[in-house]
Parts: C-alpha cells; structure tokens; sequence
C-alpha cells in the first residue's frame, strides 16, 4: 500500500464531488425553495422537528438510495401531495450533472440523469458518493450484529456500487425462501421450489461474503491507519469477518441437509444476513468492554476510514453527511472534521440545533437556518 504522504497527495489530485443546488417539491417538510451549499463545511442549524434530518434524506436519494430511515413513500410525501421530486445540480465523478428523482403514488421511482432515464439506481452512486454519520450510527459499535451489516453493506456499495446487485439478489432468495420456510409443514408444501432456492442461496451467500471479504481487506488496512493516525499512535484498531459457522458447514453439504435444517426451524437460520463484524481496539473486542468514549472513537474511525478509501478507489471525493451533531460528539468530532477538511477540502453538509456548541461557527463556515420546512443562508462562509 502507498505511502501517507502519496495517498494525501493522489487525494488532493483527484476530482471532488459537491452539491451546487438543490430543490425538494412535495418532500417531507421541506418548502420549495432552491438550497445552493458552499464547497467547503456547511452547517444547517434549527430545533428539533423542522426538517435538518430531512434535507440530508434528499441528498441521500439523490445518490440512488433508499432513505438511511427506511422510510416509505407515504411517510416521504407532504400531506396532501401524490408525489415527491428532488433536483440537483452537482459536480460527480464524471463532472458536472443534472439529477432529478421523483416518486409517486402507483408509479413508483423514477430518475433522470442529465435529461435521460438512468439506466439503474446505483448508477447515481457511482457517480456521486456520500458517506452518512448519525447518531444511530454509535450502534455500530455497541448494538446488535444487524448495524454492523448495514455498516459492511455501505462499505461495499460505497467502494463498488456493482455489488448492490449482489446484495440485493441474496435479500431477494432470502425473502422468497423465508416466505416458503414459513409452510414447511403444510400438506401441499413445494420441497422442489425449496429446492431451487436453497441452490440459488448457497450461491449468492458465496458472492456476498466474497465480497465483505475482499472489501474488508482494504478497508481493514485504512483504518488500523487512520485509527493510530487520529489517536497519534496510542490506539491500534483491527476488524475481521465473523462468518456465520452454521452456515459455512451446511454450505459444504448437499441442499437436502441444509432444507431440512431450515424447514425445522421454519427460516433460514445461518448465512450471511447472521454474520457479524469483529472489530478490536487495542487487541480486546469492543463489545461489552469499549467505554462509551471509545465508541463514538471507534465508529468516528469506522466513518472517516470509509471517507477515505472511497476517495482512493473512487474517481470523486465523496460529500460528508453529519446528522444532529450534539455536544456528545462535539470536540472529538470538531477536531476530527477540521483535520478531513484540512487535508481533503471535501464539501460537507452538518445539522446541528447550534453551531456555535459544537464549534461550526468560524468565518469559514456557511450556514443556513431550518424553520418548518424553510431553509435560508444567514452566512456564506466567505469570510467577508
């Protein structure tokens, strides 16, 4: 791997992505008026309620995503409207882009790129990457298996936004096979169609954990570094795949003895939607022995890690999405946000209810105020 200082400077050759305008009709919340973000660190500053959280919602949908809320359409619609429609002006991998997706009642989602159709969602993420801290993001560390996967699934879409069509074949067998699992026992039970899925599982299971694989051994490597690096030398940090066992031995046995197992228990009970990240810091796993500290410490690493190997793999440095930035995270964040600017430049999008709490109030900085729905420039960040 190449050195700091060669990484820093292939960094600062490569192209940077930012948002230049953008304009949310029927969204959420959101009033109909055009936002224009600074290049540099932008912070969108209000009270809880009025609509911060949803504006970065928007900028995620712009990349082809489904919302990080999981939310559905009728949750994303203003009340009494059909449809939503959020348009931007950006500057992308392949340079400057027009994007507009819309979504409707019975018509479902629909995206434009540069006056066209888009061939596939994850086409917008290949152009235009962003990396999403919140604070359910501090799960990461000390909740469940399942915000670790979420966390792996960003990474690998992130790095190679091909693989979405690999994740989203094994979610598909996987619901289709749950779904069959469910009648195991019913007289007219289909153990052919099982059949089929339990082969169509084992494969696509092999793809997906080949591709957390390959992921995780670069990722691994950023991040061992950027960990030392942000602790200057007094942390070291280590994560690996923890394959889920059961599976990995049925896998190597024939279908019969894997359907039998699964109809059994009425589900699919191994494979990777089970697995877990193993992540160490200082050589002792993190769960049930990290302080609350070393948590946020650990996922802040995870996330500024992920920054910057997509801007190594990738051909745009990626906008950085910080949601509700609280006194809890304020100076390990601060300080760690100042360094990623300093070196990168990247253009971020902060909320946070106050700016001057957390240190996102320098001249350098342009802010907006959110207030029910409205979001109006009160600082450019020029300085002047």
């Amino acid at each position: 791997m190449a050195s700091e200082g060669s990484a820093d400077a292939r960094h600062q050759a490569e192209r940077r992505c930012y948002v230049h305008a953008v304009r949310m009709q029927g969204f959420r919340n959101l009033a109909d008026v055009v936002v224009q973000p600074a290049n540099g660190l932008n912070v969108f500053e209000g009270q809880n309620g009025q609509g911060k959280t949803n504006f970065l919602e928007a900028i995620v949908l712009l990349t082809g995503q489904r919302s990080f809320r999981g939310a559905r359409l009728k949750d994303m619609l203003q009340k009494g409207a059909e449809r939503y429609r959020i348009e931007a002006r950006l500057t992308g991998s392949d340079g400057e882009e027009h994007i507009v997706v819309q979504e409707s009642t019975g018509r479902g989602r629909k995206i434009r790129l540069n006056d066209r159709p888009a061939r596939k969602a994850s086409q917008l993420l290949e152009l235009f990457p962003v990396v999403f801290f919140g604070p359910d993001d501090l799960e990461i560390a000390k909740g469940s298996p399942s915000n670790r996967r979420r966390f792996l699934d960003e990474g690998v879409v992130l790095c190679h936004p091909e693989s979405s069509e690999i994740l989203r074949t094994y979610q598909e067998v996987l619901k289709n096979r749950n779904r069959l699992l469910k009648d195991a026992y019913e007289p007219n039970f289909d153990d052919r169609l099982l059949r089929v899925y339990t082969e169509q599982l084992i494969e696509s299971a092999h793809s997906v954990e080949a591709a957390y694989k390959s992921f995780l051994e670069v990722f691994g490597l950023e991040f061992s570094k950027s960990l030392a690096s942000m602790t200057d030398g007094k942390h070291e940090g280590h994560v690996e795949l923890n394959p889920s066992p059961i599976f990995s031995r049925c896998a190597r046995e024939d279908a019969a003895s894997l359907d039998a197992r699964d109809k059994a228990a009425g589900s699919t009970v191994a494979g990777p939607h089970r697995l877990d990240l193993n992540i160490h810091l200082d050589g002792h796993p993190i769960q049930a022995w990290a302080s609350q500290g070393q948590n946020r410490l650990i996922v802040i690493a995870l996330k500024i890690s992920l920054l910057r190997l997509v801007a190594e793999l990738r051909r745009c440095e990626p906008v950085l999405l910080l949601d509700d930035v609280s006194s809890e995270l304020d100076q390990g964040l601060s300080d760690l946000l100042t360094d990623y600017l300093g070196r990168q430049g990247g253009q971020v999008l902060a909320t946070t209810t106050s700016a001057e709490a957390v240190g996102f109030s320098g001249d350098e900085v342009s802010r907006f105020k959110v207030n029910e729905g409205r979001i109006v420039g009160i600082h450019d960040g020029s300085g002047n």
